[in-house]
């Protein structure tokens, strides 16, 4: 029992947790009152159908009609159409987001294949040299690789740093996903590391293709 004013109330029921006004606020307490209880101008009606929901709406309108002639409907929509329209904004946010992340990595990767070209071409001579003391195509893609492979070490490190730590700014962007889900970390490492091995795939290709004869003359 519950006592309000001067009237005892009693609980016939408890319901979930609900999200009034869009799926990332957090559930608080309510009360509900059955209309005879607490009747208002303005009443607001879930329905639940098997069918369309646009296709039930007019036959239940229709049937409210007449019971009532003079009921007014102001606003219909779906519950999808009311989720979709709360999280409209956040969607608009983590696009941008989106493109912003899709924009520096294409700068990071322009930016390694530029170092790695130029790291290849101040070490001709060198990969000259073991080409002609016996090194293989493999060997020297390696090599320049390897350089690549300790960037995206490097990168991964910091990268899951910052990222740990931006979460909890974008922690209120989410719904039903964790700021630190291993899934999506993995997810962004992993492209992370594609993304400097492929820049540096190039410069190692160039690199494996020297010629150790005309490189030792030219020095």
């Amino acid at each position: 029992m519950l006592r309000s004013g001067p009237r005892n109330l009693e609980i016939v029921g408890v319901v979930g947790d609900i999200r009034r006004a869009g799926l990332r606020d957090e559930p608080r307490p309510d009360m509900y009152f059955s209309a005879e209880q607490s009747p208002a101008l303005q009443t607001t009606l879930f329905i639940r159908s098997s069918h369309d929901v646009k296709e039930s709406l007019g036959a239940f309108q229709a049937a409210l009609r007449s019971v009532d002639g003079k009921t007014v409907f102001i606003e219909s929509s779906s519950l999808a159409d009311v989720a979709a329209e709360s999280v409209r904004t956040t969607k608009l946010i983590l696009w941008l987001l989106g493109v912003f992340a899709v924009a520096a990595m294409a700068l990071a990767g322009i930016g390694i294949y530029g170092v790695m070209s130029y790291v290849v071409r101040q070490r001709t001579r060198e990969i000259g040299t073991r080409i002609a003391l016996g090194a293989t195509r493999r060997d020297i893609i390696w090599l320049v690789m390897r350089e690549g492979v300790v960037i995206a070490g490097i990168g991964a490190a910091i990268g899951l740093a910052i990222g740990m730590i931006s979460t909890r700014v974008l922690a209120s962007l989410l719904f039903n996903v964790s700021p630190s889900d291993p899934a999506t970390l993995a997810g962004s490492i992993a492209t992370l590391s594609v993304a400097i091995l492929l820049a540096c795939y190039a410069p190692a290709r160039r690199a494996a293709s020297v010629d150790p004869a005309r490189t030792l003359v030219e020095q």
